[in-house]
């Protein structure tokens, strides 16, 4: 199948400046059959609007999939978790897995597919990476790369030590575990809806039909955290979409239920190790 967000940045794609120089590499369609060119690396910037990429369905590709996020925040839902991938972050998407991606603001980014490799041992499952200066370098270097010419020596060597850098790069607890049971779905959905919602999972079991045992067993088996870690997790992935768009710790905490934006700030940092505001500044270099 091929690359779907292609239905939902195509026509964006059209009306931009990039649309002359994609045309004139034959970009479009090599973008269309992503699969069926042997090239091991292939690299296409991206900028659109909120309203253009608003939701890919749901596909898979064989290459794997590095997109880097410049500007904006991006959101991978897999079958099992969503992803958040805020700026300067980059979430790698393995070979094969079905997954649909979807942004808040304007977007703009990087998209490297890889061809499979045994060569390097990349990130066997969906993740957000931290993006080193080095591999924010090395990822803008192929993306000037000509895909429809044949790579030269020296960008053979940057491929090489990108790979190298994918490998090594830091995954950031940036997600949010999904459930499958149904009534867990409509649990999460609720808390998703009403991240501030301070009710005890006492009453949220009885709402959704279930014991109050049922429902930690079950939540600690599909996701591998507790009614309190999920929830932690919510307003972590929450509040970093938020501070991406430029909100104040304070509103962020007062949206997010805390009594103080400091108790809000000591659980950002238990989580991530360190305060809202200093990952903000990293977001930006």
């Amino acid at each position: 199948m091929v690359l779907n967000i292609v239905g939902y940045l195509f026509m964006d794609i059209l009306q931009s400046k990039m649309y002359k120089k994609m045309a004139a590499n034959n970009d479009f369609e090599i973008l269309r059959n992503i699969d069926a060119n042997p090239k091991e690396v292939m690299a296409f910037n991206f900028k659109t609007p909120l309203d253009v990429f608003e939701k890919s369905y749901r596909h898979s590709h064989r290459k794997a999939q590095l997109l880097y996020v410049k500007n904006g925040v991006l959101n991978c839902e897999v079958d099992n978790a969503i992803w958040l991938v805020p700026a300067q972050n980059a979430v790698w998407i393995p070979s094969g897995l079905s997954h649909c991606v979807f942004g808040t603001g304007a977007v703009e980014c990087v998209s490297i597919y890889f061809e499979p490799t045994k060569k390097v041992s990349l990130p066997e499952n969906c993740c957000t990476l931290l993006v080193s200066r080095l591999l924010r370098e090395l990822i803008m270097a192929c993306s000037l790369f000509v895909i429809t010419e044949k790579y030269s020596k020296q960008e053979l060597n940057i491929i090489n030590v990108l790979l190298d850098e994918i490998c090594i790069a830091k995954v950031e607890k940036l997600y949010l575990p999904m459930p499958a049971d149904a009534k867990l779905q409509d649990l999460v959905g609720f808390l998703i809806n009403d991240p501030s919602n301070k009710q005890k999972m006492s009453q949220i079991a009885k709402q959704i039909g279930m014991s109050e045992r049922n429902l930690a067993r079950k939540l600690s088996e599909e996701t591998g955290l507790s009614y309190g870690q999920w929830k932690r997790q919510l307003h972590i992935v929450t509040a970093i979409k938020k501070l991406s768009l430029g909100e104040s710790v304070k509103s962020i905490a007062y949206e997010l239920g805390y009594e103080s934006s400091s108790s809000f700030v000591t659980m950002f940092k238990k989580v991530l190790g360190k305060p809202p505001l200093r990952y903000n500044i990293d977001s930006d270099k």
